[in-house]
C-alpha cells in the first residue's frame, strides 16, 4: 500500500515537472503594472490610505477600481504596498485593506500592517476587502458561506478593528505569472485559468463605501 502511495506521489510529481510552464515564457510572481500611486487632486471628501496586498495582481486590479471610484467622489487615495509601508497614518480619515486570499488565509503582509497599526486603526474609519479564485468555482451553493468565513477570520481576531464595510470578491487564476509552487497547487486543485471578478459589484461596493464615508 505505501508502496502503490508513494507511485502515485512520484507519478503526480514527474507530470507537474513534464506539463510545468518553460522559463521562456511571461514574467512570474508580481506583475510590473502593481506600483503605489495617487488618485485625485483634492480630498474634498477625506483622505484615504489604501494598502494593498496581493502576490499576482488580482487584489491591485480591483484596488484600482476601487480608488478610482472614491476619487471621483471628491476622496485622495493613496495606494501603497503593504509588503513595503512604513509610516505614519495618523493623515488619514480612513483606511482601506484590500489582501489576497493564500491557503485560506489572508495576505501575511496584510496581517502584518493590521499588527502593526491596530490601535490607531481602531480609532479611524476602516474598510477592508479579501480576495480569493476559488470564490469564482462552483462551491455547490456555498459561496456566500465561504465569503463570510474570510472576513471572519480577520473580525476575530482584530476585534477592535471595527469596518464601515467589508467584502469578499473572487479574483482570477493566470498560469502564465504563477510561480511553481503556486502552479502546483493551483494544479492539483484542478483550478482552471480566468478571471472571475465581478467588476459591476466592486463599482457598487465602492460607491456604498463611498456614502459610508461622506
Amino acid at each position: 500500500m505505501k508502496k502503490r502511495f508513494l507511485l502515485v506521489c512520484i507519478g503526480i510529481v514527474c507530470a507537474a515537472l513534464l506539463c510545468s510552464p518553460a522559463t521562456g515564457h511571461a514574467k512570474r510572481g508580481l506583475p510590473d503594472y502593481v506600483i503605489e500611486k495617487s488618485y485625485g487632486d483634492n480630498a474634498t471628501s477625506g483622505n484615504v490610505l489604501f494598502i494593498v496586498a496581493t502576490y499576482y495582481g488580482s487584489t491591485y486590479r480591483i484596488a484600482e477600481v476601487i480608488a478610482e471610484v472614491l476619487s471621483a467622489e471628491g476622496f485622495k487615495v493613496d495606494v501603497k504596498l503593504a509588503d513595503t509601508f512604513v509610516g505614519d497614518i495618523a493623515e488619514y480619515d480612513t483606511v482601506l485593506l484590500g489582501s489576497n486570499i493564500y491557503i485560506e488565509d489572508w495576505n501575511d503582509d496584510a496581517r502584518a500592517f493590521l499588527d502593526e497599526y491596530q490601535t490607531e486603526l481602531a480609532a479611524k474609519k476602516v474598510a477592508y476587502f479579501c480576495v480569493c479564485a476559488v470564490l469564482g468555482s462552483d462551491l455547490g451553493g456555498k459561496e456566500e458561506e465561504y465569503a463570510a468565513n474570510y472576513i471572519k477570520k480577520i473580525a476575530e481576531d482584530y476585534p477592535d478593528i471595527v469596518p464601515v464595510a467589508d467584502a469578499a470578491f473572487a479574483g482570477a487564476v493566470d498560469y502564465k505569472i504563477l510561480k511553481f509552487k503556486d502552479w502546483l497547487l493551483m494544479r492539483l486543485m484542478f483550478m482552471k485559468s480566468g478571471n472571475w471578478t465581478d467588476y459591476a459589484g466592486v463599482v457598487s461596493w465602492a460607491y456604498d463605501l463611498s456614502d459610508k464615508l461622506q
